[in-house]
Protein backbone atom coordinates (compact mmCIF):
# COMPACT_ATOMS: atom_id res chain seq x y z
CA UNK A 1 0.00 0.00 0.00
CA UNK A 2 0.94 3.61 -0.61
CA UNK A 3 -0.49 5.64 2.28
CA UNK A 4 -0.75 9.44 2.48
CA UNK A 5 -1.12 10.80 6.04
CA UNK A 6 -2.19 14.38 6.72
CA UNK A 7 -1.76 16.34 9.95
CA UNK A 8 -2.40 19.94 10.99
CA UNK A 9 0.44 19.94 13.52
CA UNK A 10 4.14 19.10 13.29
CA UNK A 11 5.27 15.62 14.29
CA UNK A 12 8.58 16.73 15.71
CA UNK A 13 9.94 15.59 18.10
CA UNK A 14 8.26 12.20 17.64
CA UNK A 15 8.54 11.14 21.31
CA UNK A 16 5.42 12.26 23.17
CA UNK A 17 1.62 12.03 22.83
CA UNK A 18 0.08 12.97 19.48
CA UNK A 19 3.37 12.82 17.56
CA UNK A 20 4.38 9.53 19.14
CA UNK A 21 1.09 7.84 18.25
CA UNK A 22 1.27 8.91 14.62
CA UNK A 23 4.94 8.16 13.98
CA UNK A 24 4.78 4.80 15.78
CA UNK A 25 1.65 3.75 13.88
CA UNK A 26 3.14 4.37 10.47
CA UNK A 27 6.62 3.19 11.37
CA UNK A 28 5.02 -0.14 12.29
CA UNK A 29 3.09 -0.19 9.01
CA UNK A 30 6.23 0.62 7.00
CA UNK A 31 8.03 -2.26 8.73
CA UNK A 32 5.46 -4.57 7.12
CA UNK A 33 6.49 -3.52 3.61
CA UNK A 34 4.13 -0.60 2.96
CA UNK A 35 5.04 2.96 1.99
CA UNK A 36 3.96 6.06 3.90
CA UNK A 37 4.28 9.78 3.24
CA UNK A 38 3.16 12.06 6.10
CA UNK A 39 2.57 15.75 5.38
CA UNK A 40 2.12 18.32 8.16
CA UNK A 41 0.90 21.81 7.29
CA UNK A 42 2.61 24.28 9.60
CA UNK A 43 2.98 28.09 9.97
CA UNK A 44 6.76 27.76 9.89
CA UNK A 45 8.83 24.71 9.06
CA UNK A 46 11.17 23.31 11.69
CA UNK A 47 12.55 20.25 9.95
CA UNK A 48 11.41 20.48 6.31
CA UNK A 49 11.97 16.92 5.06
CA UNK A 50 12.83 14.09 7.45
CA UNK A 51 12.89 10.32 7.46
CA UNK A 52 11.29 8.82 10.57
CA UNK A 53 11.95 5.07 10.47
CA UNK A 54 11.42 5.04 6.68
CA UNK A 55 8.36 7.34 6.84
CA UNK A 56 8.77 10.17 4.35
CA UNK A 57 7.84 13.13 6.55
CA UNK A 58 7.43 16.57 5.00
CA UNK A 59 6.48 19.85 6.66
CA UNK A 60 4.62 22.18 4.31
CA UNK A 61 4.64 25.90 5.03
CA UNK A 62 1.28 27.62 4.95
CA UNK A 63 0.97 29.62 1.71
CA UNK A 64 1.09 33.39 2.25
CA UNK A 65 -2.65 33.89 1.79
CA UNK A 66 -3.45 31.15 4.33
CA UNK A 67 -0.80 32.39 6.76
CA UNK A 68 -2.21 35.94 6.52
CA UNK A 69 -5.79 34.80 7.21
CA UNK A 70 -4.75 32.66 10.16
CA UNK A 71 -2.52 35.40 11.57
CA UNK A 72 -5.75 37.14 12.59
CA UNK A 73 -7.17 34.13 14.42
CA UNK A 74 -3.80 33.39 16.03
CA UNK A 75 -3.69 36.96 17.33
CA UNK A 76 -7.20 36.59 18.73
CA UNK A 77 -6.15 33.28 20.27
CA UNK A 78 -3.25 34.93 22.10
CA UNK A 79 -5.33 37.93 23.21
CA UNK A 80 -8.09 35.66 24.53
CA UNK A 81 -5.53 33.44 26.31
CA UNK A 82 -6.79 30.35 24.53
CA UNK A 83 -10.52 31.05 24.87
CA UNK A 84 -10.93 31.36 21.09
CA UNK A 85 -9.14 28.15 20.14
CA UNK A 86 -12.38 26.81 18.66
CA UNK A 87 -12.62 29.82 16.36
CA UNK A 88 -9.02 29.49 15.19
CA UNK A 89 -9.33 25.75 14.51
CA UNK A 90 -12.56 26.25 12.58
CA UNK A 91 -10.85 28.74 10.28
CA UNK A 92 -7.72 26.61 10.04
CA UNK A 93 -9.67 23.53 8.92
CA UNK A 94 -11.22 25.39 6.00
CA UNK A 95 -8.05 27.31 5.12
CA UNK A 96 -5.99 24.11 4.96
CA UNK A 97 -8.20 22.84 2.14
CA UNK A 98 -7.20 25.75 -0.13
CA UNK A 99 -6.26 25.12 -3.74
CA UNK A 100 -2.66 26.17 -3.08
CA UNK A 101 -2.24 23.58 -0.33
CA UNK A 102 -3.99 20.88 -2.36
CA UNK A 103 -1.57 21.37 -5.26
CA UNK A 104 1.46 21.56 -2.97
CA UNK A 105 0.53 18.30 -1.26
CA UNK A 106 -0.02 16.63 -4.63
CA UNK A 107 3.48 17.68 -5.72
CA UNK A 108 4.96 16.29 -2.49
CA UNK A 109 3.11 13.01 -2.98
CA UNK A 110 4.32 12.65 -6.57
CA UNK A 111 7.90 13.17 -5.42
CA UNK A 112 7.98 10.98 -2.30
CA UNK A 113 5.18 8.43 -2.67
CA UNK A 114 3.67 8.13 -6.11
CA UNK A 115 -0.05 7.42 -6.44
CA UNK A 116 -1.59 6.92 -2.97
CA UNK A 117 -3.95 4.00 -2.40
CA UNK A 118 -5.61 5.67 0.58
CA UNK A 119 -5.52 8.98 2.46
CA UNK A 120 -5.67 9.21 6.25
CA UNK A 121 -6.46 12.41 8.15
CA UNK A 122 -5.16 12.39 11.70
CA UNK A 123 -7.93 14.25 13.60
CA UNK A 124 -10.72 16.16 11.88
CA UNK A 125 -8.67 19.27 11.14
CA UNK A 126 -7.03 18.06 7.90
CA UNK A 127 -10.39 16.41 7.06
CA UNK A 128 -11.55 18.83 4.36
CA UNK A 129 -8.10 18.66 2.74
CA UNK A 130 -8.21 14.85 2.80
CA UNK A 131 -11.68 14.87 1.24
CA UNK A 132 -10.66 17.15 -1.65
CA UNK A 133 -7.41 15.29 -2.30
CA UNK A 134 -9.27 11.97 -2.32
CA UNK A 135 -11.69 13.30 -4.94
CA UNK A 136 -8.88 14.54 -7.18
CA UNK A 137 -6.79 11.38 -6.79
CA UNK A 138 -9.65 8.93 -7.10
CA UNK A 139 -9.08 7.19 -3.75
CA UNK A 140 -10.92 6.87 -0.45
CA UNK A 141 -10.09 8.81 2.70
CA UNK A 142 -10.51 7.86 6.34
CA UNK A 143 -10.17 9.81 9.57
CA UNK A 144 -8.53 8.70 12.79
CA UNK A 145 -9.79 10.66 15.78
CA UNK A 146 -7.69 11.29 18.87
CA UNK A 147 -10.51 13.04 20.77
CA UNK A 148 -14.15 13.95 20.40
CA UNK A 149 -13.19 17.47 19.44
CA UNK A 150 -16.47 19.14 20.40
CA UNK A 151 -15.97 17.86 23.96
CA UNK A 152 -12.25 18.56 24.17
CA UNK A 153 -12.22 22.05 22.65
CA UNK A 154 -15.31 23.23 24.53
CA UNK A 155 -13.66 22.12 27.78
CA UNK A 156 -10.85 24.63 27.16
CA UNK A 157 -13.12 27.68 27.14
CA UNK A 158 -15.23 29.22 29.89
CA UNK A 159 -16.68 32.33 28.25
CA UNK A 160 -17.62 30.86 24.86
CA UNK A 161 -18.51 27.25 25.68
CA UNK A 162 -21.88 27.30 23.91
CA UNK A 163 -20.39 28.87 20.78
CA UNK A 164 -17.49 26.40 20.81
CA UNK A 165 -19.91 23.46 20.99
CA UNK A 166 -21.95 24.91 18.13
CA UNK A 167 -19.01 25.62 15.80
CA UNK A 168 -16.85 22.56 16.47
CA UNK A 169 -19.87 20.24 16.65
CA UNK A 170 -21.04 21.36 13.22
CA UNK A 171 -17.51 21.08 11.81
CA UNK A 172 -16.96 17.63 13.30
CA UNK A 173 -20.30 16.27 12.02
CA UNK A 174 -19.65 17.56 8.53
CA UNK A 175 -16.11 16.19 8.25
CA UNK A 176 -16.68 12.77 9.84
CA UNK A 177 -19.85 12.08 7.86
CA UNK A 178 -17.92 12.37 4.57
CA UNK A 179 -15.09 9.98 5.48
CA UNK A 180 -15.27 6.43 4.15
CA UNK A 181 -14.49 5.14 7.64
CA UNK A 182 -13.69 6.63 11.03
CA UNK A 183 -11.29 5.08 13.54
CA UNK A 184 -11.18 5.94 17.23
CA UNK A 185 -8.19 5.46 19.51
CA UNK A 186 -10.50 5.48 22.55
CA UNK A 187 -13.19 2.88 23.15
CA UNK A 188 -15.36 5.51 24.85
CA UNK A 189 -14.99 7.85 21.86
CA UNK A 190 -16.16 5.10 19.48
CA UNK A 191 -19.37 4.83 21.52
CA UNK A 192 -19.78 8.59 21.93
CA UNK A 193 -19.54 9.22 18.17
CA UNK A 194 -22.53 6.94 17.68
CA UNK A 195 -24.55 8.80 20.30
CA UNK A 196 -23.59 12.30 19.14
CA UNK A 197 -23.54 11.93 15.37
CA UNK A 198 -24.84 8.47 14.52
CA UNK A 199 -21.40 7.55 13.13
CA UNK A 200 -20.08 4.01 13.53
CA UNK A 201 -16.42 4.38 14.46
CA UNK A 202 -14.06 1.42 14.64
CA UNK A 203 -12.09 1.16 17.88
CA UNK A 204 -8.41 0.39 17.41
CA UNK A 205 -6.18 1.33 20.37
CA UNK A 206 -3.09 3.43 19.62
CA UNK A 207 -0.12 1.65 18.12
CA UNK A 208 2.88 2.37 20.35
CA UNK A 209 6.11 0.63 19.43
CA UNK A 210 7.36 -0.81 22.68
CA UNK A 211 10.50 -2.81 23.06
CA UNK A 212 11.72 -3.62 26.54
CA UNK A 213 15.32 -2.55 26.98
CA UNK A 214 16.80 -2.85 30.42
CA UNK A 215 19.56 -0.31 30.42
CA UNK A 216 21.06 -0.16 33.88
CA UNK A 217 22.97 2.97 32.95
CA UNK A 218 19.67 4.82 32.36
CA UNK A 219 18.57 4.12 35.93
CA UNK A 220 22.03 5.03 37.23
CA UNK A 221 21.90 8.29 35.29
CA UNK A 222 18.94 9.38 37.42
CA UNK A 223 20.12 7.72 40.64
CA UNK A 224 17.19 5.31 40.89
CA UNK A 225 16.74 1.57 41.23
CA UNK A 226 14.33 -0.84 39.63
CA UNK A 227 10.86 -0.96 41.29
CA UNK A 228 11.62 1.75 43.85
CA UNK A 229 10.09 4.83 42.24
CA UNK A 230 6.77 6.33 41.17
CA UNK A 231 6.90 7.83 37.68
CA UNK A 232 5.07 10.74 36.05
CA UNK A 233 5.97 11.80 32.49
CA UNK A 234 3.90 14.52 30.86
CA UNK A 235 3.67 17.61 28.67
CA UNK A 236 2.83 21.00 30.18
CA UNK A 237 -0.91 21.08 29.42
CA UNK A 238 -3.14 22.71 32.05
CA UNK A 239 -4.62 19.43 33.37
CA UNK A 240 -1.15 17.87 33.61
CA UNK A 241 0.16 20.86 35.56
CA UNK A 242 -2.70 20.50 38.07
CA UNK A 243 -1.93 16.78 38.38
CA UNK A 244 1.76 17.54 38.86
CA UNK A 245 1.04 19.98 41.69
CA UNK A 246 -1.16 17.40 43.40
CA UNK A 247 1.41 14.63 42.95
CA UNK A 248 4.19 16.73 44.46
CA UNK A 249 1.94 17.89 47.29
CA UNK A 250 1.09 14.25 48.04
CA UNK A 251 4.73 13.27 47.99
CA UNK A 252 5.69 15.99 50.43
CA UNK A 253 2.92 15.03 52.86
CA UNK A 254 3.18 11.24 52.54
CA UNK A 255 6.96 10.80 52.62
CA UNK A 256 6.63 7.20 51.42
CA UNK A 257 9.79 5.57 52.71
CA UNK A 258 12.01 3.61 50.37
CA UNK A 259 10.59 5.13 47.17
CA UNK A 260 11.39 8.11 44.98
CA UNK A 261 9.22 10.26 42.76
CA UNK A 262 10.51 10.72 39.22
CA UNK A 263 9.04 13.47 37.02
CA UNK A 264 10.04 13.71 33.37
CA UNK A 265 9.18 15.02 29.92
CA UNK A 266 8.51 18.56 28.74
CA UNK A 267 6.73 19.35 32.02
CA UNK A 268 10.14 19.21 33.74
CA UNK A 269 10.81 22.99 33.83
CA UNK A 270 7.54 23.49 35.75
CA UNK A 271 8.43 20.61 38.06
CA UNK A 272 11.82 22.19 38.81
CA UNK A 273 10.12 25.45 39.80
CA UNK A 274 7.71 23.55 42.05
CA UNK A 275 10.62 21.83 43.78
CA UNK A 276 11.28 25.07 45.64
CA UNK A 277 7.80 24.76 47.19
CA UNK A 278 7.64 21.00 47.62
CA UNK A 279 11.32 20.36 48.15
CA UNK A 280 12.11 16.76 48.91
CA UNK A 281 15.37 14.97 48.27
CA UNK A 282 13.40 11.97 46.98
CA UNK A 283 11.93 13.93 44.04
CA UNK A 284 13.94 13.66 40.81
CA UNK A 285 13.21 15.80 37.73
CA UNK A 286 14.75 14.27 34.60
CA UNK A 287 14.16 16.91 31.93
CA UNK A 288 13.40 15.85 28.36
CA UNK A 289 13.75 12.14 27.70
CA UNK A 290 14.61 10.05 24.67
CA UNK A 291 12.16 7.37 23.59
CA UNK A 292 14.49 4.70 24.95
CA UNK A 293 14.69 6.48 28.31
CA UNK A 294 10.90 6.82 28.48
CA UNK A 295 10.41 3.10 27.87
CA UNK A 296 13.18 2.05 30.24
CA UNK A 297 11.99 4.31 33.06
CA UNK A 298 8.39 3.16 32.58
CA UNK A 299 9.25 -0.53 32.46
CA UNK A 300 11.18 -0.38 35.73
CA UNK A 301 8.81 1.84 37.73
CA UNK A 302 7.04 0.53 40.82
CA UNK A 303 3.93 2.54 39.92
CA UNK A 304 3.20 4.74 36.92
CA UNK A 305 1.07 7.83 37.61
CA UNK A 306 -1.23 8.29 34.62
CA UNK A 307 -4.17 10.57 35.45
CA UNK A 308 -6.50 11.17 32.50
CA UNK A 309 -8.11 14.54 31.74
CA UNK A 310 -11.12 12.78 30.21
CA UNK A 311 -10.67 13.18 26.45
CA UNK A 312 -9.25 10.69 23.98
CA UNK A 313 -7.02 7.92 25.23
CA UNK A 314 -4.29 8.35 27.88
CA UNK A 315 -1.16 7.46 25.90
CA UNK A 316 1.09 7.13 28.92
CA UNK A 317 -1.37 4.74 30.53
CA UNK A 318 -1.39 2.61 27.37
CA UNK A 319 2.40 2.58 27.44
CA UNK A 320 2.51 1.50 31.10
CA UNK A 321 -0.06 -1.25 30.48
CA UNK A 322 1.85 -2.55 27.47
CA UNK A 323 4.95 -2.81 29.63
CA UNK A 324 3.06 -4.58 32.41
CA UNK A 325 3.51 -1.79 34.97
CA UNK A 326 0.86 -1.11 37.67
CA UNK A 327 -0.65 2.33 37.20
CA UNK A 328 -2.76 4.82 39.10
CA UNK A 329 -5.21 6.63 36.86
CA UNK A 330 -8.51 8.49 37.08
CA UNK A 331 -11.83 6.66 36.72
CA UNK A 332 -12.65 8.24 33.36
CA UNK A 333 -9.75 6.28 31.85
CA UNK A 334 -11.53 2.99 32.53
CA UNK A 335 -13.88 3.61 29.60
CA UNK A 336 -11.15 4.66 27.18
CA UNK A 337 -9.41 1.26 27.01
CA UNK A 338 -11.59 -1.81 26.69
CA UNK A 339 -10.90 -4.35 29.43
CA UNK A 340 -9.70 -1.99 32.16
CA UNK A 341 -11.04 -2.79 35.66
CA UNK A 342 -10.41 -0.89 38.87
CA UNK A 343 -8.36 -2.74 41.51
CA UNK A 344 -7.92 -5.60 39.00
CA UNK A 345 -5.48 -4.38 36.34
CA UNK A 346 -5.27 -0.71 37.32
CA UNK A 347 -5.90 1.49 40.35
CA UNK A 348 -8.53 4.13 39.50
CA UNK A 349 -9.51 7.14 41.57
CA UNK A 350 -12.80 9.03 41.20
CA UNK A 351 -11.31 12.35 42.22
CA UNK A 352 -7.83 13.83 42.05
CA UNK A 353 -8.08 14.50 45.80
CA UNK A 354 -7.93 10.72 46.27
CA UNK A 355 -4.50 10.57 44.66
CA UNK A 356 -2.54 10.76 47.93
CA UNK A 357 -4.50 7.86 49.36
CA UNK A 358 -3.96 5.79 46.21
CA UNK A 359 -0.20 6.40 46.22
CA UNK A 360 0.02 5.34 49.84
CA UNK A 361 -2.16 2.24 49.38
CA UNK A 362 -0.02 1.02 46.48
CA UNK A 363 3.09 1.39 48.64
CA UNK A 364 1.64 -0.28 51.72
CA UNK A 365 -0.63 -2.98 50.25
CA UNK A 366 1.86 -5.29 48.54
CA UNK A 367 -0.81 -7.91 47.85
CA UNK A 368 -2.91 -5.44 45.86
CA UNK A 369 0.17 -4.23 43.98
CA UNK A 370 1.22 -7.79 43.11
CA UNK A 371 -2.32 -8.76 41.99
CA UNK A 372 -2.55 -5.74 39.71
CA UNK A 373 0.91 -6.54 38.33
CA UNK A 374 -0.20 -10.04 37.37
CA UNK A 375 -3.47 -8.86 35.78
CA UNK A 376 -1.73 -6.13 33.81
CA UNK A 377 0.16 -8.80 31.91
CA UNK A 378 -3.14 -10.08 30.47
CA UNK A 379 -4.40 -6.73 29.21
CA UNK A 380 -0.95 -5.89 27.82
CA UNK A 381 -1.48 -8.61 25.21
CA UNK A 382 -4.54 -6.79 23.84
CA UNK A 383 -2.42 -3.66 23.38
CA UNK A 384 0.52 -5.37 21.68
CA UNK A 385 1.60 -3.05 18.89
CA UNK A 386 2.35 -5.85 16.43
CA UNK A 387 -1.19 -7.23 16.72
CA UNK A 388 -2.76 -3.78 16.45
CA UNK A 389 -0.63 -2.97 13.39
CA UNK A 390 -1.89 -6.10 11.61
CA UNK A 391 -5.48 -5.20 12.46
CA UNK A 392 -5.08 -1.66 11.06
CA UNK A 393 -3.36 -2.93 7.91
CA UNK A 394 -6.19 -5.40 7.29
CA UNK A 395 -8.70 -2.57 7.72
CA UNK A 396 -6.94 -0.30 5.24
CA UNK A 397 -6.43 -3.13 2.75
CA UNK A 398 -10.13 -3.99 2.84
CA UNK A 399 -11.03 -0.36 2.05
CA UNK A 400 -8.69 -0.23 -0.93
CA UNK A 401 -10.07 -3.37 -2.54
CA UNK A 402 -13.73 -2.61 -1.77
Amino acid sequence: MNILVLTHRPLYPPVYGYSRVITDTYSAIVSQGHRVCAVSIVPKRRVGKENFNEINYVELNEPLDVFTKLAITRALLRISRGELLFYHLSWLTKAYASQNIIESVRNIVRKYLGDPDIIIAETIYPGFLAEKLAEKMGVKHVIRIHNIEVQYISSLTKLFKRKAIEMIGSLETNILSKAYKVYALSYKDSLTLKKLYGIDAIYIPPVLIIEEPYREEILKKFDIERNNYYLFIASPHKPNILFLKKIMECWRNLRIRGYKLVVGGSISPIAKRLLNKYYNKDIIVTGLLSKEEVISLTKNAYVYLAPHHGHGVPIKLVEALQLGVPAITTANALESIRGLKDKVNVYAINDIDKLCEAMEVMAMDKTLHDNISKSVEKISKTLDYKKLTKIFIRELSSIIIS
